[in-house]
């Protein structure tokens, strides 16, 4: 319901006014509740707020050190989302990753050698992107966490590459619409993001009713020419 307070946040961008706004309940996870209480544009409409920064944690230890960068910034407001469901605490390749992520983005799981492909996931969809790349059964890929795109694209053209390096493809998993995705797929990239409204349903069924489970992505990037 993060419409209802746009005016409110919309004030805060524009005065740069260090507020926190929490949200929870963040995606078509919310099962039952149906497509009323399920977010698909809501990040696409809050991220085109100027100002704001939106992040979406992947696990327990990822919201710790999103909050503690919230707190810390002055100069506007952010948006913390945080999911309804359960989600593990998953291991990360980036022994630096509580520092790498005050730049939006880290590896959590590096490729043997140069990737061959990079998954670039948010929130409860990083751990999507992991069991992917167990189905796959795939050493030649990279995951990087992605919870704050602005903060991402704000970096310099180095930083960004060193996470998302040239010539390799991309695919973006996140539960929302995939406006503003593109920019980070690259022109040859796969978005596995909504493009409708969701339904009513046990969280699971839904999720995999929109392709939203590890099977059906291994499905898509196997099929990537």
């Amino acid at each position: 319901f993060s419409d209802y307070m746009k005016p409110a946040i919309r004030l805060a961008a524009i005065m740069r006014l260090p507020v926190m706004f929490i949200f929870t309940h963040d995606s078509l996870y919310v099962g039952e509740d149906g497509p009323t209480h399920q977010p698909v544009e809501q990040f696409a409409g809050l991220r085109a707020v100027p100002q704001l920064e939106v992040w979406r944690p992947g696990d327990a230890q990822e919201n710790a050190a999103v909050l503690a960068r919230i707190l810390a910034r002055t100069d506007g407001p952010s948006v913390l989302a945080l999911t309804r469901q359960k989600i593990p605490v998953y291991a990360k390749h980036d022994s630096a990753w509580r520092e790498s992520i005050a730049r939006g983005a880290y590896v959590v799981k590096e490729s043997k050698g140069r990737p061959k492909l990079v998954i670039v996931a948010t929130g409860s969809e990083v751990s999507l992107a992991l069991e992917t790349v167990r189905v796959l059964k795939r050493d030649d890929i990279r995951i990087v966490s992605m919870p704050c795109r602005e903060r991402f694209l704000a970096g310099t053209p180095a930083q960004r590459e060193e996470l998302l390096p040239n010539g390799v493809r991309r695919v973006v998993i996140e539960a929302g619409v995939a406006m503003g995705w593109e920019s980070v797929a690259g022109p040859d990239g796969l978005l596995i993001c909504m493009n409708d409204f969701g339904i009513s349903g046990p969280s699971e069924r839904v999720a995999e009713h929109f392709g939203f489970h590890p099977d059906a992505i291994a499905r898509k990037i196997r099929a990537l020419a």
